[in-house]
């Protein structure tokens, strides 16, 4: 039964359009509901916008349509945001990975000539502690085994 769900805008939509559409015969049922339901949702807390003065259940229901719409928009918005703000850190974390292993490889070069092909895939497959831990080791080491061993 919609009583047991939780009050929020969609079980209260569903619920006024059903009420709308039992007393769609009883005029002044149908604006006594019109006018009680706010103030109900107002006495339970329901934290929603005010609502204008309605004639009818179906008013009342467009209306609840309409902010249920709207709620529906902004958290589709909210989640996109989301998910923008997410990719965004890990292509950040993703560039800056990339940008150790290729200043690694560089180094490694300089100091020690072409890097094997193993090499070049561990580094390339490396976690970030391990390319730190590398990194720092490159100045002093005084081969290949001094730094990965």
């Amino acid at each position: 039964m919609l009583v047991d769900k939780p009050c929020n805008l969609e079980n209260l939509q569903i619920c006024i359009e059903k009420l709308a559409s039992l007393l769609q015969n009883h005029p002044e049922l149908n604006r006594l509901f019109t006018d009680v339901i706010p103030v109900l949702l107002e006495l339970r807390g329901v934290d929603e916008p005010e609502l204008p003065k309605l004639k009818n259940l179906e008013e009342l229901n467009m209306t609840f349509a309409k902010l249920l719409k709207k709620s529906r928009k902004e958290a589709l918005i909210e989640g996109i945001e989301q998910g923008l703000e997410q990719g965004f850190e890990k292509g950040i974390e993703k560039g800056r990975k990339d940008g150790e292993i290729l200043v690694l490889q560089r180094l490694l070069t300089r100091k020690f000539g072409t890097l094997p092909d193993y090499l070049t895939g561990k580094i390339a497959h490396a976690s970030q502690q391990e390319l730190e831990s590398w990194l720092d080791k490159v100045i002093d080491a005084d081969n290949l085994d001094g730094i990965f061993q």
